[in-house]
């Protein structure tokens, strides 16, 4: 039995290619957001019409981390605190403010204020994934060439692979999967957002990313026979099954560990909100913030399932005709208007490209 464990998880993760690895270009720059049009920007449909809505959205038992008793949330905690906090700098690229107002020499500036961080992002906008020219030799350059979201992104992703280590190869490859997604999804929340004239500072983009937090700490820590059962990333009965091992969901281990670390109320729950806006109706909540969400969420997944190998061609899959009771809310959190313009954009060869060269490249 000692032995059969570890081969069942290796085959697991290995059932699946990550994706394509022959797409010939480097991804071409996420374009600027624009105006959204006014059949696009429309008002978001009922997400709880329980005449349409799949019967396992409708019994689906959500548990939030404020449902839990205060020695629930302690003796969580006290599990995840093997995870390493993350350097201070985490803060301040996450905080609204800096977001919207700091200028390339600020974020450079903050960025080699941390030797190791600093080295590791210039390795990953010098790789192949980039196309850069020319190799560029400061973060400032990096900057002016990628722009402050593209740069704080890949910042924000190497913050986190630095937190979770592992000497188990298993466990490394369930990891680097889940890095691969966060990297998909980040790249496509920038890219769609530009379409929908959203996040033109990149919070949504910076959220998303963080919205993985949850999903590193479960299967760095989770044991590996717990971890091997688990059903695919991204589903319904993922969620329902780290509900009855852990307790709670891991998007919302996510929200008890960023509130640990004192990250701002504001951007945690932006992140940890991304994954209940599959799951529940968020009732008064603001019709465009719940279009952030939706379009957040709906991004992680599409990260998730190009990862795995479980969704090979963006051009191929139909976004409004998917019977996934996932992606139910999140097609009424958006509105007809704006899925259609997301169906034309996923169709596009320059986000193939992209995606490609992140599916294909290291993490």
């Amino acid at each position: 039995m000692a032995t059969l464990v570890p081969l069942v998880l290796y085959l697991w993760f290995r059932r699946a290619p990550r994706g394509p690895t022959d797409v010939p270009a480097a991804p071409l720059p996420v374009p600027e957001s624009t105006p959204v049009p006014a059949a696009v920007a429309d008002v978001p449909a009922a997400a709880d019409d329980t005449a349409t809505c799949p019967p396992a959205l409708l019994d689906f038992p959500w548990r939030r981390a404020a449902d839990l008793e205060d020695g629930q949330r302690q003796a969580l905690l006290q599990r995840y605190r093997q995870v390493p906090r993350p350097p201070r700098l985490l803060s301040q690229l996450l905080s609204r403010d800096f977001v919207n107002e700091a200028s390339a020499r600020e974020l450079a500036d903050l960025i080699a204020a941390e030797p190791l961080l600093a080295a590791r992002v210039l390795k990953a906008v010098n790789s192949p994934l980039y196309g850069l020219p020319r190799p560029v030799g400061s973060i400032a350059q990096a900057v002016s060439l990628l722009g402050l979201t593209a740069v704080r992104i890949v910042c924000l992703r190497y913050i986190f692979i630095a937190s979770f280590k592992t000497d188990d190869p298993l466990r490394q490859l369930a990891l680097q999967q889940t890095w691969t997604a966060s990297a998909l999804a980040s790249e496509l929340t920038q890219r769609l957002a530009a379409s929908l004239g959203m996040d033109p500072h990149g919070q949504l983009a910076g959220a998303v990313v963080l919205s993985f937090l949850g999903r590193l700490a479960t299967v760095a820590t989770m044991p590996l026979d717990q971890l091997a059962a688990l059903p695919p990333p991204g589903r319904l009965a993922r969620v329902a099954a780290e509900q009855q091992v852990l307790g709670l969901g891991a998007s919302e281990i996510g929200r008890l560990l960023m509130g640990d670390w004192g990250l701002p109320a504001a951007v945690v729950d932006e992140a940890a909100d991304i994954d209940a806006a599959m799951l529940v109706p968020l009732d008064g909540v603001a019709a465009e913030r719940l279009a952030r969400l939706s379009l957040g969420c709906l991004c992680a997944r599409l990260g998730e399932r190009l990862a795995t190998g479980e969704l090979q061609d963006l051009a191929r899959w139909e976004l409004l005709a998917d019977p996934s009771p996932e992606f139910f809310r999140l097609r009424a959190g958006l509105g007809p208007g704006r899925m259609a313009t997301l169906a034309e954009r996923l169709r596009e060869p320059a986000l193939a490209q992209a995606l490609g060269r992140i599916a294909a490249g290291p993490g």
